[in-house]
């Protein structure tokens, strides 16, 4: 990744340059912070197929993260593999209601078969 990032001068036909671009390499790890300051854009950012992470990302200049999940992701105890966007007895009602109306179904289509 560093690579295709900060790669320069000849690209081989396997995608790999010449040469890196190590002083630009240098100056952003300068740049970076010992911890997340992105009001949870960061985490929301990581549960976001092909999202890109920058500085303007993470600033959420473009505005792309709706301010609620940033809320929301914010307020989370820290990464889980998912948000905690809904408290246990909220998920658990909503499964049994979804197994109750799969079981239904069922009935149904053994009742026209």
């Amino acid at each position: 990744m560093i690579l295709q990032h900060y790669g320069t001068g000849y690209c081989d036909p396997r995608g790999r340059f010449e040469n890196v671009a190590w002083k630009d390499f240098c100056e952003d790890v300068g740049r970076s912070k010992d911890f997340d300051d992105s009001k949870g854009v960061a985490e929301a950012l990581s549960m976001t197929r092909g999202s890109v992470l920058s500085y303007d990302s993470l600033a959420d200049k473009d505005d792309l993260i709706d301010d609620e999940l940033e809320k929301l992701a914010a307020a989370d105890d820290g990464y889980h593999g998912h948000f905690h966007l809904t408290d246990k007895a909220t998920l658990m009602a909503q499964s049994k209601k979804e197994a109750q109306m799969a079981k239904q179904m069922a009935q149904m289509e053994s009742t026209f078969s």
